[in-house]
């Protein structure tokens, strides 16, 4: 989900914040699906994140196994260290 910068109207960085934390529970419920622990495992699926900006989150310990599209609007170096991750 590609987005702006940080806003300076207060009620637009409120709506900025709303949107970044709905952003991180996405990727970390995604992540938390495709850990080996996980109660309902999403491994095995594919996955599209083209134009998704990745700006927090944690897919540590996540196994992507199905088909993964990984062309990001913002790549920079969390794309190497997750690329890194995955192989």
């Amino acid at each position: 989900m590609p987005y702006a910068p940080d806003p300076g109207d207060p009620a637009e960085r409120l709506a900025f914040a709303g949107l970044r934390e709905a952003r991180h529970t996405i990727i970390r419920l995604i992540g938390a699906h495709l850990r080996e622990d996980a109660a309902t495992s999403w491994q095995g699926h594919d996955f599209d994140f083209t134009g998704v900006v990745f700006g927090g989150g944690d897919f540590s310990r996540a196994t992507f196994s199905g088909g993964t599209t990984w062309r990001p609007a913002r790549p920079g170096p969390w794309l190497r260290a997750m690329a890194a991750a995955l192989t």
